[in-house]
C-alpha cells in the first residue's frame, strides 16, 4: 500500500495534468505504410507525416496500468510498441518513448489496437499501425500485435476534499482543502481526491449545506444543491464503480435533523443508525 500512496503523493501534489498527450502520425509508401507515437500536445503533421489521433496516458506507473515501450528504427523512419518494463534497445530498435496504459477496460477509456506488418510477416520493413477500434487489428495487411486502453481526452489532476466530523448530533462537513479539517469544533475524519471538472467515466456529486447545526448532505445530481432547505456548497466528480487506484466511500444519512456521514468502507452505510444513501469511488488521501 505504501507504493500506491507514494504515487498519489508525487502525482497529485503536482500542478500538471494526471495524463499526458501522445500524438500518432502516419506515413505511406509501397510496403512502407507506418505509424509513429510522440509525447506532444501538437498534431503530428510534419516531415511527410499526417496526424491520425491523440490519446492520453500516464508517463509514470499508475495503479492498474502496464508499461508500453516504443522503439524506433530508420530507413524508413518507423516505430514499434511492446509491453516491456525495460527500454526498447534491442533487435535493431532504439528506445523512443514509453507510456503507461490499461490492458483492460476502465471507465472513461477507449480501446486502441496495434497491428504490425513487414519483416518476418511480409514485404517491407517491420512496422506498425495504430487506430481506435473495439476489434483486433487483422485487416488491410496488418496482423494484430497488442491493444491498450487509454483516455480520448486529457485527465486533470484530482483535488483534495477533507471531511470533518462533529458530535451532538453526529454529522460531517466537507471542504476543498489540502489541510485536515480540525477547527471550530470539528475533528478531521477522512479525506479523498476527486475531480473538480468532468472526467470520462465520472458523475457529478453536489454537496449542500444547512445550519442549526452546521452540516452537509451529498447527492448525485448535475444541479447545484439548492433545494429542500439546503444551500449549495461545492461539487466534485467521482466514479460510481471501482477504478484502479480508487477506494469506496459510502454515504449514510439520518434524521433529527437530516444529516449525513461519509466513511471510507467497503460496505454500504446501513449501520450505527445510518441508512445508506449512495457510494462513490475516489482516490485516497492521507
Amino acid at each position: 500500500m505504501a507504493s500506491v500512496f507514494s504515487f498519489f503523493f508525487h502525482a497529485f501534489n503536482s500542478p500538471t495534468d494526471m495524463t499526458h498527450c501522445y500524438a500518432v502520425g502516419e506515413a505511406s509508401g509501397p510496403n512502407q505504410h507506418r505509424y509513429v507515437v510522440a509525447q506532444t500536445d501538437n498534431r503530428y503533421d510534419h516531415s511527410g507525416w499526417s496526424h491520425v489521433l491523440h490519446f492520453f496516458a500516464f508517463n509514470e506507473p499508475h495503479p492498474g496500468t502496464t508499461r508500453f515501450t516504443v522503439g524506433k528504427a530508420s530507413n524508413p523512419d518507423r516505430q514499434m510498441i511492446e509491453i516491456k518494463d525495460v527500454d526498447f534497445n534491442y533487435d535493431g530498435w532504439s528506445h523512443s518513448t514509453h507510456f503507461y496504459a490499461f490492458q483492460h477496460p476502465v471507465p472513461g477509456t477507449v480501446r486502441y489496437v496495434v497491428g504490425h506488418a513487414g519483416g518476418n510477416l511480409g514485404a517491407g520493413p517491420h512496422r506498425m499501425a495504430i487506430k481506435q477500434c473495439d476489434s483486433d487489428y487483422n485487416a488491410c495487411g496488418w496482423t494484430h500485435r497488442l491493444h491498450f486502453y487509454a483516455y480520448p481526452q486529457r485527465i486533470s489532476t484530482p483535488v483534495r476534499f477533507a471531511v470533518g466530523i462533529a458530535p451532538n448530533p453526529h454529522r460531517v462537513f466537507v471542504a476543498q482543502t489540502n489541510d485536515n479539517y480540525n477547527h471550530s469544533g470539528w475533528s478531521h475524519h477522512n479525506a479523498f481526491r476527486a475531480f473538480s471538472s468532468p472526467v470520462p467515466g465520472t458523475v457529478r456529486f453536489s454537496v449542500g449545506h444547512a445550519h442549526n447545526p452546521d452540516r452537509v448532505m451529498v447527492q448525485q445530481t448535475d444541479a447545484d444543491f439548492n433545494f429542500d432547505g439546503w444551500a449549495h456548497r461545492l461539487h466534485f466528480y467521482a466514479y460510481t464503480q471501482p477504478v484502479p487506484g480508487t477506494v469506496k466511500f459510502s454515504v449514510g444519512h439520518a434524521n433529527g435533523p437530516h444529516r449525513c456521514m461519509i466513511n471510507r468502507v467497503d460496505h454500504d452505510m446501513n449501520c450505527d443508525g445510518w441508512t445508506h444513501r449512495l457510494s462513490f469511488w475516489a482516490f485516497p488521501s492521507q
